[in-house]
């Protein structure tokens, strides 16, 4: 070990060793929501995760298993917990060898190495993913080793120890199995491996360094043989090639990862930059900016390989999270950066003499400061050591459930812990509980629950599941995870509130439980507020939209009242979620109180504006309240976040109609073909289109989609009338 560096090591594992009481004193002891409830069983049961599966942290966690500590999430847990001790020790020895790199020794280099830590250590968002089962830290630990190579090799003179470059992208190969993420921050990372040395730019070493990123990436072969075996939760499929190539490519994620909604993306970096201070504390985010200047005068080829990791992560995720913790990489590089400026600042006090000390003094108490105020607020905002509230609201899931029932869920925060519940803690297993998406993997589907009948099951017809469910109910009593439907599984009149779920029965079913009884024994007592949490899919949420969906079932109903009671009270426990006061809104203009509900639409997209539904809901809304121009300017908002949502363009198209817009009419109506999924939206453009063609004097255009609708909607009396007008025209151009 060469002899410079020992004191950045030793300030490195006094840096690990700090963090890591602060993290155990907020770990979750039992299982948590949504994504951590899924972590909590991969390593247990060998299990495949969600795309891209990461294997890394499955065997990982499976390895830390054996440990005989608290309990499996708790364990799972540790991986976070040990990778983000790393981090933070490997985050200290970088900041303290670029602090020696400008001529800082002694505590006057250990201070910017202590600034870094304060700063990022107790981030919000870094801290929340490291104390539940998470992969964020190991992503993280991934990027600062590969960081810490790159600066070894920056160190050293000609010619290069390829040793380190090849090691650089071993541990990039093998880092995507913990997050697939730093595929996209691989660009970045490399250049800053390879460009100090130009012996480097050749074919042969170029060669190489590919062959050990694939020798790390070869851990991806896990999941196609783990899958092989049938696990107890297999997201994927992934023994058969093209399932495992979607799975690590996220093909399912692939409409957000390579879509450009411009509005979206600059309201996200606005958050983004407020973000830093939050995250940070006002002092990290002034010394990042100050270093960032610092950077990129003393290093602008490494100020390269920065811009482009940068650029790299943001592709992945400024389309879509607004929430801090999708940028906890960028916050790494922040606090970097942030020792980077305490260094320059410290290296400009070169006289020594009396005011020496009293430097370091000043910067020992603002580092002090910064560890107080980070920890002090972790510990009491974002801890989750007395948080059971999942375990509770699983438990009573399965409670609430008559034996033998069959659950089909949906919502993750449903899934997840039911699942873990089921395979890892053995809770309840005589309940049938499946995602139902495996409806459409029927060979899985009877793999996993051998004993079920499907013969008579008909997925592509309409509500062919509900047909199944009831024909099967004295069997297996029903129960549905309702959400958002996105296809014909079941219709609301056939379904009954049931505690969390909801019944399936038929019409004429008489009610046979007490609603009340089940929800106040199984689920009140987990309903009190709960600490604020970054991610969607926390107790708030959960909750809240539980009362929103039992509001959406009510309206479809026609139970108006009994909708909005349940509205009132989701935001009571939520306020600031927008779509509750589109709902709402949806329900007044029902009751015929169209001013009031286009009020409650704005305030809705006032709280979130970067949901496309809210947008729709005030413009649906303002075009039934006689308001064209409102309803034209939330349109054009809505499709500049999803420009190919099929319904909105083609009520967009329609509108701009009625102001004889023919030419932009034409345009959003072959966006809305272009965005349509049913045959119902695709006639409903076909329709706007062939009414634009006609209204710019292209009657010959549009005879080929009006002879496409009689015949696909012969009893639609307005196409045959039109196509018979365009023929009487010539059928080759003008007006009919």
């Amino acid at each position: 070990m060469p002899r410079q560096d020992i004191p950045a090591l030793r300030h490195a594992a006094w840096a690990g060793l700090v963090a890591l009481p602060v993290y155990l004193a907020g770990t979750a002891p039992l299982v948590y929501w949504r994504d951590s409830a899924e972590f909590s069983m991969l390593g247990h049961n060998l299990d495949i995760g969600h795309p891209a599966g990461s294997p890394l942290f499955s065997l990982l966690s499976r390895a830390l298993e054996f440990l005989p500590l608290g309990s499996i999430p708790f364990r799972a847990t540790l991986v976070g917990v040990f990778s983000a001790c790393l981090a933070v020790g490997l985050l200290a020895y970088l900041v303290h060898r670029v602090a020696e790199r400008v001529g800082l020794t002694g505590i006057a280099a250990a201070i910017p190495a202590w600034v870094a830590v304060a700063a990022f250590a107790f981030a919000p968002a870094f801290y929340d993913w490291v104390v539940s089962p998470e992969v964020y830290a190991g992503q993280v630990l991934i990027m600062l080793a590969v960081i810490a190579v790159a600066m070894r090799l920056w160190e050293r003179d000609e010619p290069p120890d390829r040793r380190w470059v090849f090691a650089a992208a071993l541990l990039l190969g093998l880092g995507c199995g913990m997050h697939m993420g730093l595929i996209l921050l691989a660009p970045g990372l490399t250049l800053l491996v390879v460009l100090p040395h130009r012996r480097l730019w050749n074919l042969r070493d170029i060669f190489l360094f590919i062959a050990f990123a694939a020798i790390g990436f070869t851990v991806f072969a896990y999941l196609p043989l783990r899958s092989a075996t049938t696990p107890p939760f297999d997201h994927g499929n992934t023994e058969f090639f093209d399932a495992f190539l979607g799975h690590i490519t996220g093909r399912t994620y692939s409409g957000i990862i390579h879509s450009y909604p411009w509005p979206r993306i600059a309201y996200n970096l606005r958050h983004l930059l407020g973000h830093f201070s939050h995250q940070l504390s006002w002092v990290g985010a002034l010394l990042a900016l100050i270093g960032l200047v610092a950077f990129l005068r003393q290093a602008p080829l490494m100020a390269v390989g920065l811009v482009l990791t940068v650029a790299g992560h943001l592709y992945l995720y400024v389309k879509d999270w607004y929430v801090a913790f999708g940028y906890i990489p960028l916050f790494a590089l922040a606090a970097i950066l942030a020792g980077f400026g305490a260094a320059a600042l410290l290296s400009l006090d070169r006289r020594g003499g009396e005011n020496r000390p009293r430097t370091l003094l000043y910067w020992t108490i603002v580092v002090a400061g910064m560890l107080f105020v980070q920890t002090h607020f972790v510990l009491t905002h974002h801890s989750r050591a007395e948080n059971d509230r999942a375990h509770r609201h699983g438990r009573g899931l399965l409670d609430a459930l008559p034996e033998n029932a069959l659950f089909v869920s949906y919502i993750d925060s449903q899934t997840y812990i039911t699942t873990y519940m089921q395979s890892v803690e053995r809770y309840r297993e005589d309940v049938v509980h499946f995602h139902r998406a495996l409806f459409h993997a029927q060979d899985e589907l009877l793999a996993r629950h051998p004993d079920l009948d499907l013969s008579d099951l008909n997925v592509d017809q309409p509500y062919g599941v509900q047909a199944w469910l009831l024909a099967h109910a004295d069997r297996h009593a029903p129960f549905w995870d309702y959400g958002w439907e996105e296809g014909p599984y079941v219709q609301g009149d056939h379904l009954r509130p049931y505690g969390f779920v909801w019944r399936v029965l038929s019409p004429e079913a008489p009610t046979d439980w007490d609603q009340a009884r089940l929800w106040n024994r199984h689920f009140a007592p987990v309903i009190r507020r709960p600490e604020d949490t970054p991610y969607d899919y926390t107790a708030i949420d959960v909750y809240s939209r539980r009362l929103s969906l039992m509001a959406k079932l009510d309206y479809e109903r026609g139970d108006l009242d009994a909708a909005a009671e349940d509205l009132r009270t989701a935001l009571a426990i939520r306020p600031d979620h927008g779509q509750f006061y589109g709902q709402l809104a949806v329900i007044e203009s029902g009751r015929g109180n169209l001013e009031a509900a286009v009020r409650l639409a704005a305030q809705g997209v006032e709280e979130q504006p970067y949901l496309t539904q809210n947008w729709n809901y005030l413009a649906t809304l303002a075009l039934r309240a006689d308001k064209p121009d409102v309803a034209g300017n939330a349109y054009q908002k809505s499709l500049a976040l999803n420009r190919f949502q099929s319904e909105p363009a083609a009520d967009y198209a329609a509108l701009l109609m009625h102001s004889k817009e023919y030419a932009q009419a034409e345009h959003w109506a072959r966006n809305a073909l272009k965005g349509a999924t049913t045959r119902k939206q695709t006639m409903r453009a076909d329709a706007v289109l062939a009414r634009a063609l006609i209204g710019q004097g292209n009657c010959g255009a549009a005879v080929g989609i009006l002879e496409k609708l009689v015949q696909d909607d012969p009893d639609d009396k307005s196409h045959a009338k039109l196509l018979a007008a365009c023929r009487a025209s010539g059928g080759t151009g003008g007006r009919p």
